[in-house]
């Protein structure tokens, strides 16, 4: 192996743990936000890590977890193209996550959110008192936000800058 491919190693194994460790990524509400989880494993080492699923085969590769719903661990995950990659992705609909695989309609948010159905209409009069309210109070980043609640990110600044929704945000 040599320096180019473990310095791909290394950043790939840095990335996973960010996802689903730190807070501050702005993707891990996706992963350890919905419990997504490192095996002991590959926490304790990067060999261990290489060990498993070998070097990285090409640049157009990258880590994929077969089942979305299930941690990183050596059986599940293997080196996957773009293409196999969009093809293994959950959908979003109706605030849900939407796999292939096993736990349909597993919330997609942080357990505090509840989405229902009124909230993933794109069109904003048709936001509800409750869903600009949870819009207005959460701590999550406005186009994370806008992706929960499948609303436009312009609505979310309107709502969080108290300068759409008055009869709603007034009071807050």
């Amino acid at each position: 192996m040599n320096n180019e491919d473990l310095k791909t190693m290394r950043h790939t194994r840095n990335s996973m743990l960010q996802r689903c460790y730190n807070p501050k990524n702005k993707r891990y509400y996706r992963y350890g936000g919905r419990g997504i989880t490192v095996c002991e494993r590959w926490l304790e080492s990067l060999s261990n890590f290489i060990e498993d699923m070998g070097i990285r085969p090409g640049n157009i590769y990258s880590l994929d977890r077969i089942n979305n719903d299930g941690n990183y661990e050596k059986n599940n995950c293997r080196w996957a193209t773009p293409k196999e990659q969009a093809q293994n992705r959950g959908t979003k609909s109706k605030g849900y996550v939407h796999t292939k695989q096993r736990n349909r309609n597993k919330p997609f948010l942080k357990p505090e959110i509840e989405i229902k159905e009124s909230y993933c209409s794109r069109n904003p009069k048709s936001l509800q008192k409750d869903t600009v309210i949870s819009i207005f109070k959460s701590n999550l980043n406005n186009r994370q936000i806008a992706d929960l609640f499948n609303v436009k990110i312009g609505s979310v600044q309107r709502i969080k800058g108290k300068k759409g929704y008055l009869p709603y945000t007034k009071d807050l």
